[in-house]
């Protein structure tokens, strides 16, 4: 089993050790739970999925299952997202008050060498990433500039 389990995907496993146990029958469980490193837990399942209806061959879980989605839970989010980024509400980059997110978003990409060229408002991981290190020159050379 060591050498077709790693082939197997996670619903595969669940089924052909619960196989394995109802063949051994009494005590199967824990022998395959012990050979393969799959719990009890997991094998019992495997034997109450042999019994009940097929899930479709591309799922490995039953529909339903996993976290909801932000959006589901709080349907609030997503105006109050928007309005953390709203280019509307720019402002003075320069006031004693923060600069919207969106602002320094694209601030930091444009020391970064983006232009948004292509019109989608997006900047690269890469250029953000540039422009990080770039504002950290400057900061430097501003303070020793002060210092001098």
């Amino acid at each position: 089993m060591d050498s077709l389990f790693p082939h197997l995907t996670e619903r595969q496993r669940r089924l052909a050790a619960a196989a394995y146990a109802r063949a051994l029958g009494y005590g199967g469980v824990s022998q395959v739970a012990q050979a393969t490193g799959l719990s009890r837990t997991t094998n019992h399942q495997g034997l109450s999925e042999l019994d009940t209806e097929e899930l479709p061959p591309e799922r490995s879980r039953r529909p339903g299952g996993g976290r909801k989605k932000i959006r589901e839970q709080d349907p609030a989010v997503l105006k109050h997202l928007r309005a953390l980024v709203d280019p509307s509400s720019r402002g003075d980059p320069m006031s004693p008050l923060a600069p919207p997110l969106s602002w320094a978003y694209r601030a930091l990409g444009r020391l970064g060498g983006w232009s948004d060229t292509a019109r989608t408002g997006r900047v690269g991981w890469l250029a953000l990433w540039r422009g990080w290190f770039r504002l950290e020159d400057r900061l430097t050379g501003w303070r020793l500039h002060r210092q001098m």
